[in-house]
């Protein structure tokens, strides 16, 4: 749910999200897999009890005083007011510090879940710039494994186009950070876009940064 006054008690942080997910009457979204591209941005509040490497959130009835909260939820209805926004997050950084960390979770992941584990991870070790999520329709389920593998191949062109995008926003760096079965993600979009464009990768990447991948090192 959608908490507002968590930001009275908490600290905010700003998620991007790009999103193949289909939007569900709530305006959330869930596991099915959609051919539209949404961008977003969320506003988590983080609790003050909160200590760096544990991530505490509720899902129906969340404390925002002891747990990760969704504040605020806004869709952007053209890429355009997605870019000006993102700029004016990475103006509040000096030229040198305008990055942008691209993280794509795993698998059994919802997008909330991914808003707050990215909201985690970089109010903890304190990265410079912005954080986008791309959040592919992962089932959220531990007996979702086949769906979400078969979720990873349909939403190759997904991060690619986000990854496209993000090269012309004016972004100091970009920073592809993949985690778990998000590192197939990562590496079939980056083998794909290097198919097409050779040398893409290094030419507008700053880093790929895997964690625990879920792939064979061959």
């Amino acid at each position: 749910p959608i908490t507002p006054e968590a930001l009275e008690i908490g600290t905010a942080k700003t998620i991007f999200a790009a999103t193949n997910r289909v939007m569900l009457e709530d305006g959330s979204f869930g596991p099915a897999r959609s051919e539209d591209f949404s961008l977003l941005e969320l506003t988590v509040s983080i609790p003050p009890s909160h200590t760096p490497g544990n991530l505490e959130f509720g899902y129906a009835d969340p404390d925002p005083k002891t747990e990760f909260t969704l504040a605020a939820r806004r869709q952007f209805s053209t890429a355009g007011a997605f870019d000006a926004r993102l700029l004016q997050e990475l103006n509040q950084f000096p030229p040198d510090e305008r990055d942008v960390m691209v993280f794509v979770h795993g698998y059994n992941s919802t997008q909330a879940e991914t808003a707050f584990r990215a909201a985690q991870l970089t109010h903890d070790i304190d990265t410079p710039g912005a954080t986008v999520i791309y959040s592919w329709p992962s089932l959220g389920s531990p007996l979702g494994y086949a769906y979400d593998g078969d979720s990873v191949l349909f939403a190759r062109d997904g991060l690619e186009k986000l990854l496209r995008h993000l090269e012309t926003t004016g972004a100091r760096r970009i920073v592809l950070v993949a985690h778990s079965m998000g590192s197939v993600l990562a590496m079939e979009t980056l083998r794909q876009i290097e198919i097409k464009s050779p040398n893409w990768s290094s030419r507008n990447l700053g880093g790929v940064i895997l964690m625990s991948p879920d792939l064979d090192v061959d």
